[in-house]
């Protein structure tokens, strides 16, 4: 999976040892919360993510199409738009801005 994103502000609350939550259960806090954008680490901690703004969105959308012309010619995965969660080898779900995930994994880059 490669993985392209950008720098965000994030809050991290820690919820081990008082409380680990299950996929099924982080799951539900994210559709019982639709305006938060909710990621998990791979220590279990909580990370509520904050909105991008103007620069950083528009800089977002235009990697993102980049990588799906790029994507298009070479057809090697799958291009996920910046909102996916997904879960990394590594443990905890987070949404990187932008993704190709391929048969073979190449790991998740956060910029």
């Amino acid at each position: 999976m490669l993985c392209l994103g950008s720098v965000t502000t994030a809050y991290t609350i820690k919820l081990q040892p008082a409380l680990t939550l299950t996929d099924d259960q982080f799951y539900q806090l994210c559709i019982t919360n639709p305006d938060l954008k909710l990621e998990r680490n791979a220590q279990g901690d909580l990370l509520i993510m904050s909105p991008t703004v103007g620069e950083t969105g528009n800089r977002n959308v235009e990697l993102a199409t980049e990588f799906v012309l790029w994507n298009r010619q070479h057809r090697l995965g799958v291009v996920f738009v910046s909102s996916t969660g997904l879960k990394l080898p590594g443990g905890g779900e987070r949404s990187p801005r932008s993704c190709l995930d391929r048969a073979i994994s190449l790991g998740c880059l956060y910029a």
